[in-house]
């Protein structure tokens, strides 16, 4: 392929992504070595299918190896003098995951979690967005006295506050067994003050966890019923306090703006706002 048919197409990706283009810069990048299909959509913050449409396009410049795709190296230099990054990342809290003396631990935890329940609509996380959740509650809330709820916790965010926050008592509630065992014993390894407690949200959140919590934190069903219900569990899990804070994991793909509305409408049926 010659170096005008790049051309052309940085300018039709350019076109089709518009303000979002700095993140197709860096996806192709990201193709100098080799990737998954998974790994970029990690790597990256674009959705599976974006991701897929973009590496379609990329295909007659590409080397696969079974699942792991890059640019061929003789095309290397073209890419990069076309696509070459203007905006790099700003995003205090990504640096500061990836060099967190907690990451590799916490790494080698995860590696052992149990497998995903796709009937549960289970997506697991990576171990530094689970970091950089962490700190983000820690750099943003005073959590002087303050109790935190995991309401679902597949992706074991309670992990990653629990070695950030070792004097923050921490409870998970989910309905997954397995799950709660795993987090269980990890924290008895680990001295993690953690208390977890088994229910089915469907049914009712147990009286024992109603208004007792200042923070609640929940990454549900990305479907509007699923995170009106677990938003429901949440606002009876939360304190009678003016600065209680609920907090919510929650996208949807860049060329779906309509899920994200459907859930937004969940957010204002609830009475609730969006603080950041």
């Amino acid at each position: 392929m010659s170096a005008a048919t790049i051309e052309e197409t940085h300018r039709d990706l350019q076109q089709t992504w518009g303000l979002n283009f700095g993140h197709i810069r860096t996806l192709i990048y990201k193709l100098d070595t080799w990737h998954t299909q998974a790994d970029l959509v990690d790597a990256i913050g674009l959705s599976h299918r974006g991701v897929g449409q973009v590496l379609r396009q990329l295909e007659p410049w590409l080397e696969k190896d079974d699942q792991r795709l890059r640019l061929s190296p003789q095309h290397l230099d073209s890419f990069r003098t076309a696509f070459k990054p203007q905006n790099p990342s700003t995003d205090p809290y990504d640096t500061a995951a990836h060099q967190h003396p907690a990451l590799d631990p916490l790494t080698q935890i995860l590696a052992a979690r149990p497998t995903p329940d796709h009937h549960l609509d289970h997506v697991a996380a990576t171990p530094a967005t689970l970091i950089k959740r962490a700190l983000y509650i820690e750099t943003t809330y005073d959590l002087t006295d303050a109790h935190i709820l995991c309401l679902g916790d597949h992706d074991l965010t309670s992990l990653a506050l629990a070695n950030i926050l070792p004097a923050v008592p921490i409870a998970v509630v989910d309905v997954d067994d397995r799950l709660l065992a795993f987090i269980d014993e990890t924290a008895r390894k680990n001295t993690w003050n953690i208390t977890t407690y088994f229910a089915d949200f469907r049914l009712e959140l147990p009286q024992s966890l109603a208004t007792c919590f200042d923070l609640v934190f929940t990454d549900p069903p990305y479907s509007p019923d699923g995170v009106k219900l677990f938003l429901q569990r949440g606002i009876a899990a939360l304190k009678d306090h003016p600065f209680a804070r609920l907090l919510l994991a929650y996208g949807f793909g860049e060329q779906h703006p309509g899920l994200g509305y459907k859930v937004q409408t969940t957010l204002h049926e609830l009475r609730l706002t969006s603080e950041a």
